[in-house]
């Protein structure tokens, strides 16, 4: 699973020489606010894939704090 290029721009995600490093944000993804949190999230479901790391969503980490207390 790889990610995508930026939809308007066309700017790399990764350096070349700068392990681990991914770029997010309307620079690299689709402009605005939705579209730099969307690009965080590409990113964050990218690194949990690679890492083979399960993905919350906040309803479920919500649950988990309300049965710890």
């Amino acid at each position: 699973m790889g990610f995508s290029k930026g939809l308007f721009l066309d700017i790399p995600r990764t350096l070349p020489k700068l392990n681990n490093f991914y770029m997010t944000g309307q620079w690299v993804g689709n402009p605005g606010v939705i579209g730099a949190a969307s690009s965080g999230r590409e990113i964050l479901e990218y690194i949990c894939t690679k890492d083979k790391k399960k993905i919350y969503n906040y309803k479920t980490v919500i649950f988990f704090l309300r049965m710890e207390n």
